[in-house]
């Protein structure tokens, strides 16, 4: 990507499949300054312990996220907190076995 947007800009990059406009800026951004301001924004809104949710096997960004905004969860201990009260039951796309895998890794 790097060769594309040295040598063909933003129109190189919008080039590439899936690529548009919006994600060719953030590229750009990316190759010119190491980060780009959507990346700072988030990192700055969220707290550092739900990102240590995406260590425990069955959880991803989608399911850290929805912890963190629909149940409070926002760090691993409150993540025992609530599995060990049985939160999990609770949640929508995490079945049985996901949930035994968390339960687990804590």
């Amino acid at each position: 990507m790097q060769k594309i947007a040295a040598e063909n800009g933003i129109a190189g990059l919008q080039s590439i499949p899936g690529v548009g406009k919006a994600i060719a800026g953030k590229i750009l951004e990316l190759l010119d300054r190491g980060t780009f301001d959507a990346w700072e924004r988030i990192i700055k809104e969220t707290p550092e312990g739900v990102l240590d949710l995406l260590d425990i096997p069955g959880i991803g960004p989608k399911t850290a996220a929805m912890l963190h905004q629909k149940y409070k969860v926002s760090s691993l201990e409150s993540l025992r907190e609530f599995v060990k009260n049985g939160g999990l039951e609770l949640v929508d796309g995490i079945g049985p076995k996901t949930a035994e895998r968390i339960k687990e890794s804590l």
